[in-house]
Parts: structure tokens; C-alpha cells; sequence
């Protein structure tokens, strides 16, 4: 499988000057970017779109939950990701209760999202970001939301070489995930 390369120019302009693609984000709430909440509150999604047509709502809804997530307003994101009935607003949200402390809601509702298309492309570049700690948890055939809600539960607050491997893995599902969701908006 190809590596995943996430581009900011991929998502026009609005988002892209919102998207820090270097961020680590802490595993658990972190700390509100206050600058940047304004802007996310003002977003017309259909301008945030410009250049793309919309035609699957719940998807650029999904987009705007993962924006606040990125800027580190978990409440925010949670309101708008448990109003998206599908796997990909399930899949926001578990990432949001994880962050915010409550592992086995986030287990809840990683069970909702089921099999999800990305976890192919979280698992693939896992392997290229662990090449080397070798972590032999994260080693498998397939991406597992569970142990990785484990694993953040255990390494979270240790200032270790584990926890920043977490932050990095964070990183790449919430680039893939909101990357496939755009993608699903405009197709």
C-alpha cells in the first residue's frame, strides 16, 4: 500500500490555513487554541468548500467536527460529530471521548464504527512511523481502535518515547480520517 501524504492545498484555502499538518495534538484534551476559535464558529461550509461542490453533508459536518478537534474544542466537536449518523461521525466522536479521558465511551463508539475504510491506511503508516520503537502491539494486519485506546490510556502523561509514538499515530488517523472525509463531501 502506498504511504499517505497529507497536503493542506488539498482542502482549499479556508481549511488549509486551519490545518497545522506538524501539530501533535496531547492524547488527552489539551489546551484551546482561543485564536482560532472565532473562525471555526464563523464557518459557512459551503464557502469553506469553495472550491468544491458538496454533496454528501454529513461528510463536510464530519470535516468541521475534526477542525475543532484539531484546534483542541472537544466540546465542540463533540456537538457536531454525535448529531453524523454514519461510521465516519461515530469514528470523530470516539477520537474526542478518547482525548477527553472517557476510554470506554470511546470504545462505544469505535464498536459503532465497525470496519472503517481507513484503518488500512492508519495501519500502513503505523509500520512506517514505528520502524523504530517496534512496539510488537501495533504490528498486526489490520488497524485495531481498541488497543490503540489502550495504549493511549497507558502511555498518556508519561513523557516517553511511547507516548510520543501515540501523538504521532493521532496525528496520522486524524489526517486520513479527515482527509477521507472530505473526499466523501465532494464525491
Amino acid at each position: 500500500m502506498n504511504q499517505f501524504h497529507f497536503k493542506t492545498e488539498n482542502y482549499g484555502k479556508f481549511f488549509s490555513d486551519l490545518i497545522d499538518p506538524q501539530r501533535l495534538n496531547d492524547l488527552g484534551p489539551g489546551h484551546a487554541d482561543d485564536k482560532s476559535k472565532e473562525k471555526i464558529s464563523s464557518i459557512n461550509l459551503e464557502q469553506a468548500f469553495e472550491h468544491d461542490k458538496i454533496k454528501n453533508t454529513n461528510y463536510s459536518n464530519a470535516c468541521l467536527a475534526g477542525i475543532w478537534l484539531h484546534h483542541d474544542f472537544l466540546d465542540e466537536s463533540h456537538t457536531v460529530s454525535q448529531n453524523i449518523l454514519t461510521t465516519s461521525g461515530s469514528f470523530w466522536h470516539g477520537i474526542m471521548h478518547r482525548r477527553e479521558g472517557d476510554y470506554w465511551n470511546s470504545k462505544y463508539w469505535f464498536r459503532q464504527v465497525g470496519d472503517h475504510p481507513i484503518f488500512s491506511f492508519i495501519q500502513s503508516g503505523v509500520s512506517q512511523i514505528d520502524s523504530s520503537t517496534r512496539l510488537s502491539e501495533l504490528h498486526r494486519k489490520s488497524w485495531d481502535p481498541f488497543l490503540f485506546v489502550d495504549m493511549v490510556q497507558k502511555y498518556i502523561g508519561t513523557d516517553s518515547d511511547q507516548e510520543d509514538l501515540c501523538k504521532k499515530i493521532q496525528r496520522l488517523e486524524w489526517q486520513i480520517l479527515f482527509d477521507y472525509c472530505y473526499q466523501q463531501a465532494i464525491s
